[in-house]
């Protein structure tokens, strides 16, 4: 029906119902499909919820880098909606995993600067900001117990 109508809100309305059904259900490859799907036919107008629950989804899945792609979307085109200060928690949590701190400490100062921002963010995003400032353990170059070819 909202295929029928072309209208852009309902496309982007049931596609969310219908990705998180897939979602709940452990439908991984339905959610993937359609998530592939949705976002290359009708990628100006799905709807954050949608981009918020695809992030996620992409993110668990392993796929950082659209994952990232799509909750970035959030913050472009809807820059002062609530859920644009949760993906930026998103995407800095994604950075940090892969090792971007700096760039994870932009999107917590975003989240800071954002109109939703209040006291129910305050604990958490200074937690992630000051777990960020902490110098993070150098790597090592072998595995314990090795030793140096000088040695």
């Amino acid at each position: 029906m909202a295929l029928g109508s072309q209208d852009p809100v309902e496309i982007g309305a049931h596609a969310t119902r219908l990705l998180e059904a897939c979602v709940q259900q452990g439908q991984t490859q339905l959610a993937a499909g359609l998530i592939r799907n949705a976002t290359e036919i009708f990628s100006s107008s799905l709807p954050p919820r949608f981009l918020l629950r695809a992030g996620e989804f992409l993110a668990r899945q392993g796929n950082m880098r659209a994952a990232l792609d799509l909750l970035d979307r959030i913050g472009d085109a809807s820059p002062s909606d609530p859920l644009a200060l949760r993906a930026l928690l998103q995407t800095a949590d994604i950075r940090t995993k892969a090792g971007d701190p700096a760039r994870a400490r932009q999107d917590l100062l975003r989240v800071q600067a954002h109109p939703a921002y209040g006291p129910e963010w305050k604990v958490l995003v200074e937690k992630k900001l000051a777990d960020l400032a902490r110098p993070q353990p150098a790597a090592t170059g072998g595995y314990r117990g090795s030793r140096s070819p000088s040695s």
